[in-house]
């Protein structure tokens, strides 16, 4: 029997891809505890709402993550809402940032042995009605 080839390594077998979702309230805090949590072993990817942001207007990741913000984050960074972090063991040639041009949403597509996937994240105000 041939063993199909797996174009990368990831920490588990495919074609589980585990995410961890979490609002921080932009609270130092509670993004220093997720990260503390965030095992760059047991997950791939970081869905974040409400991030942490510093005075230069940058979030905070361990040497592990690539992190991903709005394209328009630093035009306009009391929008930002939404970001993502990857997983450094992801190879950058298999996913790719998608620009929605919504300040509430961070995207990527990947490209994993059975496909291709996109994954969204999104902050959804509840306190307001409008959906983006």
């Amino acid at each position: 029997m041939m063993e199909q080839p797996i174009n990368f390594q990831l920490p588990r077998s495919w074609p589980c891809i585990k995410i961890r979702q979490q609002n921080l309230n932009k609270s130092l805090t509670a993004q220093s505890d997720m990260l503390q949590l965030l095992d760059p072993d047991e997950y791939d990817i970081a869905a974040i709402q409400e991030p942490y942001l510093n005075h230069n207007h940058n979030s905070c990741a361990s040497r592990n993550w690539f992190t991903l913000y709005l394209k328009e984050h630093y035009a306009k960074p009391n929008k930002t809402r939404s970001l993502m972090l990857i997983n450094k063991r992801i190879p950058t040639n298999k996913w790719t940032q998608i620009d929605l041009t919504l300040s509430d949403m961070t995207a990527i597509q990947m490209q994993t042995p059975l496909g291709s996937i996109i994954l969204i994240n999104m902050y959804n105000d509840v306190r307001n009605s409008e959906g983006p």
